[in-house]
């Protein structure tokens, strides 16, 4: 699989934010705020954030997520009007890291997260010192609720301006083309605001009350984690259907054999969302294989076309075996280094054990599971009768070649059967009139010409 290259442009923007973003974190540390390092609301706000972010892992069963439910940043909102600018950079930093671990990201992804969201919280910080007040967030009037409203909101906004440029920068697309302003992003900002403020001034008023309204935002969430993990359920089966649909189409239609297990390997790899894939037979000899097809494995020149067989059983595992141990390879005589996991399916052809199809992933992909085996069944079931239609048409194929040549061998006796005929006829005439004329011939050596006739004719 191909790794993404990023534009020099690309590269010197996300340096620079994660540049300034080290230098924010300093200056927040180092920040003459009023509001003292206060460990309680630090560890309650700060700890809820990190769960919610956690929680706020993808359900789909092949890719991290690539948006998730935001409630997170309710309680880094609260967080930020009450204990020390320091201590919610800490809490910012440590986010991205988490996200990092339970969704996968990529590192320069954490990075550049972790640069905004520092750079973001110093101009909020600035900007509340400016225009908010130094003993809370007791909503007093409405100018401070309205002036903790703008910081929050600017601090959203610095946040996705940011991060719809380094799109604009990676997809090559107009800025105002990325869905900066969209309707389902406003929803989520204008509530966790909501959420965040309603805490913070709940906690500066009485730390209990902050407690008790976290259970209906619990209850929230839950719902909506559930009724998202129902969706994307339905939405990856969904998908699997449709991949079958097309499975059937491409394989059933394809009987040469070479070519439909390029295809195999193609659809599979795909299908699954995984790294690679290789289709392998059995040589005659149990003890090794030939490798038909390959997908992202590497070059055609590298690859070795026999192989030592796997030492795995695959029988202990209801005919699907799953490795997701670094150090544990396939075949011996054929590392492959650069995958973590792989899942693998016997392969039958007209009920005789044939082979193996290998499907592989990297550290981008959440390990195989138990979804992956019964998806990779799935596709055994189209997989196997689309390998014994092929292997029934190269037989036909080669029945058929048989036939032709036997139908040739009995042209060609026709052909010589009637060859023959045709020269029998003269020639017996030949040996009859030359046995006359040599019954009346009186001369040696015209009956020996005769006789020279007679032998030659007879050959």
């Amino acid at each position: 699989m191909e790794k993404k290259q990023y534009s020099a442009a690309t590269i010197t923007y996300v340096t620079f934010i994660i540049v300034i973003g080290f230098i924010s974190a300093v200056a927040l540390f180092e920040n003459p705020s009023n509001r003292p390092w206060d460990p309680w609301p630090f560890l309650f706000f700060g700890t809820l954030a990190s769960i919610a972010t956690s929680l706020s892992i993808t359900f789909q069963s092949y890719l991290p997520s690539q948006g998730v439910i935001q409630i997170s940043s309710s309680f880094v909102y609260a967080l930020l009007f009450l204990t020390h600018p320091g201590a919610v950079a800490a809490i910012l930093t440590l986010l991205p890291v988490f996200d990092y671990f339970f969704n996968r990201r990529k590192i320069l992804t954490v990075l550049f997260n972790i640069g905004q969201l520092l750079f973001s919280l110093a101009i909020a910080i600035l900007l509340w010192e400016k225009i908010g007040t130094s003993g809370g967030l007791l909503i007093t009037t409405p100018r401070i609720l309205f002036s903790a409203l703008f910081v929050l909101v600017t601090f959203s906004l610095i946040n996705h301006v940011l991060t719809n440029i380094v799109i604009s920068l990676a997809t090559k697309t107009s800025f105002f083309k990325t869905e900066f302003l969209n309707r389902k992003a406003f929803y989520n900002e204008a509530a966790v605001i909501t959420l965040g403020l309603s805490m913070a001034a709940l906690w500066t008023l009485y730390p209990p009350m902050a407690i008790l309204s976290v259970i209906p935002i619990a209850i929230l969430f839950a719902t909506l984690v559930t009724l998202s993990k129902k969706e994307s359920n339905l939405m990856v089966r969904q998908a699997e259907l449709a991949t079958l649909n097309e499975l059937a189409l491409k394989v059933g239609a394809e009987l040469e054999m070479k070519k439909l297990c390029g295809s195999i390997v193609k659809i599979v790899t795909d299908s699954m969302h995984a790294e690679a894939s290789l289709l392998a037979f059995y040589d005659g000899d149990p003890r090794l294989m030939n490798i038909q097809a390959t997908c992202n494995i590497g070059k055609d020149e590298e690859i070795p076309r026999s192989v030592a067989s796997p030492k795995i059983d695959l029988h202990s595992s209801k005919h699907i075996y799953i490795s997701n141990g670094f150090s544990e390879s396939l075949f011996q005589d054929f590392p492959l280094e650069k995958f973590t996991s792989y899942i693998v399916l016997p392969i039958s052809i007209l009920n005789e054990e044939k082979g193996i199809l290998a499907v592989f992933s990297g550290p981008q992909r959440k390990p195989f599971d138990a979804t992956d085996a019964e998806a990779l069944r799935d596709f055994g079931k189209f997989i196997n009768v689309a390998l014994a239609n092929a292997a029934l048409y190269k037989n036909l194929k080669t029945v058929q070649n048989r036939l032709i040549e036997v139908e040739k061998l009995s042209a060609i006796g026709m052909l010589v059967s009637g060859i023959a005929h045709e020269l029998n006829n003269p020639l017996t005439s030949i040996i009859g009139y030359t046995d006359l004329l040599y019954g009346k011939a009186s001369d040696d050596r015209d009956r020996k010409k005769l006789e020279k006739i007679a032998s030659e004719a007879q050959r």
